[in-house]
């Protein structure tokens, strides 16, 4: 079982920010084959959820719904956590984003960003709620999903490469302030999946030229899935990733070699 060390007999927990996701979903059921209680947060989509929570292997999983843009919501999902599982999460995973603005940046409305850069304040809650108590016991695991948008840039989809853009290097900022604590923070970046049916905004003339662009860059002929995405998520939670942190790891088909 590849979990992180823990007390004899205490089942570690995980958070799993945005688990209604397919991305989110493929997370929450690697983490409890590992052994994990999973909280599975969602902003709307309770019913999937639950859905997911119900087919994971194990028992005790939890549904936690909140906006984590609204610290209202932040404190409930503290007090949720708090108040179902024995121990507090030593992994907390961040897929959670709003559906992505697509538009030519001399568009962009102010509130096009607020909405964006909603995920940026949403990670930066959830590390204020969940990584001080993996500092004060000395270990933990962070892991935030972005995606190849952060660093390759394409038209139309500027806003939602800026607001993982900031995920990232938030992320890795966070890697050196609690490193010496035995915490650790890295990054999973995905390129395109081989399923998006569940995933909003993919049928666009902008995500079109997206594909496009990256199948000429692709060194593998097929897309990665939630699953690929799952797995190294998996790993980064367990002991074997140890002496990883600050790391963004792309999960992409080897698109960035092109």
């Amino acid at each position: 079982m590849s979990t992180l060390e823990r007390p004899a007999g205490e089942r570690p927990v995980a958070l799993v920010a945005g688990a209604s996701s397919g991305i989110g979903s493929a997370i929450a059921r690697r983490l409890a084959a590992d052994g994990y209680r999973c909280v599975l947060h969602c902003r709307h989509n309770r019913a999937h959820a639950d859905a997911v929570a119900a087919g994971l292997p194990g028992a005790g999983h939890l549904v936690a719904p909140a906006d984590l843009t609204q610290p209202s919501d932040i404190t409930r999902l503290v007090r949720t956590v708090r108040g179902h599982t024995a121990a507090w999460p030593t992994v907390v995973v961040n897929c959670a984003h709003p559906t992505p603005h697509i538009g030519d940046l001399v568009d962009v409305t102010p509130d096009a960003w607020t909405t964006e850069s909603g995920a940026v304040a949403a990670h930066l809650a959830l590390i204020s709620a969940f990584v001080p108590s993996m500092v004060a016991a000395r270990r933990g695991c962070l892991v935030a999903i972005s995606g190849g948008l952060a660093r390759r840039h394409s038209a139309g989809l500027g806003l939602y490469g800026a607001a993982k853009a900031a995920v990232e290097a938030l992320t890795r900022t966070l890697a050196l302030e609690v490193g010496r604590y035995g915490v650790r923070a890295n990054v999973v970046a995905p390129g395109r999946l081989a399923n998006w049916t569940d995933e909003p905004g993919v049928e666009t003339d902008a995500f079109a030229r997206l594909d496009a662009a990256t199948k000429a860059r692709r060194a593998l002929p097929g897309l990665p899935t939630a699953q690929d995405i799952a797995e190294v998520v998996g790993f980064l939670a367990s002991p074997a990733a140890a002496a990883l942190s600050g790391h963004i790891i792309d999960v992409n088909s080897g698109e960035q070699i092109g």
